[in-house]
């Protein structure tokens, strides 16, 4: 699926984007970024922000002093999410390639979008440039992967196909792209993995 078709796909959901998210998965996602304790002046890019539901969350642990950059491919996605607030800066791009500089963020974060990704090796490579030599990359659902795969399924179309792997194919992508999982849980009700960049070896 190319990024065009998708970004068409999720510009006509944002009407009723709000209105699918149940209050319980609301409740997950909110003690799943909790438990990141990302720290006051972080630099966050939250990739794949749709209509920048975490911005008001993120926000309150980063502070004023922090940087938070919504990324999207939908444009209406942005526009909701610009209405709603809490982001530096909100910008259209197809996450495999950001036109973002290098080594910039503390932390990605990587909310109900993997499944998503067209070519999810190329991406994580884009992301994993875009992060700090000590940053982290959070790729998190506050759903099983089984439940996620099969909503996706049931929806057809253009996401019909899109799959969350499981955690070993997800760590193989990761190594590929100079990350490693610090943290992996994969339950019932949550899938989130915390990866950093590889540290270099020396000559």
């Amino acid at each position: 699926m190319g990024w065009r078709e998708e970004q068409a796909f999720f510009d006509q959901l944002t009407d009723s984007w709000e209105a699918m998210e149940r209050p319980e998965t609301l409740t997950r996602l909110t003690d799943i970024i909790t438990g990141l304790s990302i720290p006051l002046g972080a630099r966050v890019l939250d990739v794949g922000c749709g209509a920048g539901v975490l911005f008001a969350l993120l926000r309150s642990f980063i502070g004023n002093d922090g940087l938070l950059i919504g990324l999207d491919i939908s444009r209406r996605m942005l526009d909701r999410a610009i209405a709603r607030g809490g982001a530096d800066m909100c910008v259209q791009a197809d996450a495999e390639t950001p036109p973002l500089r290098d080594q910039i963020f503390d932390w990605i974060i990587c909310n109900a979008v993997l499944p998503h990704f067209t070519d999810k090796a190329a991406t994580l490579r884009a992301l994993r440039r875009c992060l700090a030599s000590d940053g982290m990359l959070v790729i998190c659902h506050a759903n099983s992967r089984e439940t996620i795969n099969a909503l996706h399924q049931q929806a057809g179309g253009t996401v019909a196909h899109d799959r969350l792997p499981d955690l070993a194919a997800l760590t193989e992508l990761l190594l590929q792209a100079g990350l490693h999982p610090v943290h992996t849980v994969e339950s019932a009700d949550r899938y989130v993995v915390i990866a950093r960049p590889t540290p270099s070896r020396p000559c």
